[in-house]
């Protein structure tokens, strides 16, 4: 499966990733399959430990996304790297079994020291040491939670391919 690129998922990830870029670009990576095994183990461990009776579905996921791979700030450059990201929805969530999840996730990840942050009903974590982008929004006019991963920019083969701009 591919991911949507117009899905609400990815609109947190798209907007963490694209502040933090890939100012560094290194000569040696994991691969995009890698990674994408690593986002979505961080995913399993997740829902493992905190589910809250909540039933996640419709894997989404993509090794592909270019999205924030870029020389500095500017948003410019696309240097061949790619960001694997991995989705999940819950849907049917009352309000208040979506705010227990949320702060029990909040909590699970400030406890495997991941930098957490939480506003309304968005909570989102980087991953201590990977710094992997790790988030949680409540839809509540849908009454859905979008449970998503995303990791650093990485080499599709974990090197760059000829007519990449490392």
């Amino acid at each position: 499966m591919t991911m949507s690129r117009g899905r609400p998922v990815l609109v947190v990830i798209a907007a963490a990733v694209l502040a933090s870029g890939c100012a560094e670009t290194p000569k040696r990576t994991i691969t995009a399959q890698k990674a994408l095994e690593r986002v979505d183990g961080y995913l399993q461990s997740t829902l493992s430990a905190v589910r809250g009776g909540l039933r996640f579905s419709g894997r989404k996921a993509a090794a592909d996304s270019e999205s924030g791979c870029t020389k500095g700030m500017s948003g410019s450059g696309f240097t061949g790297q790619v960001k694997a990201e991995i989705g999940y929805t819950a849907s049917s969530v009352p309000a208040d079994a979506a705010a227990r999840f949320l702060d029990a996730l909040g909590s699970y990840w400030k406890n495997r020291s991941h930098d957490v942050t939480r506003t309304g009903d968005h909570v989102g974590a980087y991953t201590d040491p990977d710094r992997y982008f790790l988030a949680a929004n409540y839809y509540p006019e849908r009454q859905e939670i979008h449970l998503s991963g995303a990791s650093k920019c990485v080499w599709r083969d974990g090197t760059p391919r000829p007519g990449d701009d490392p």
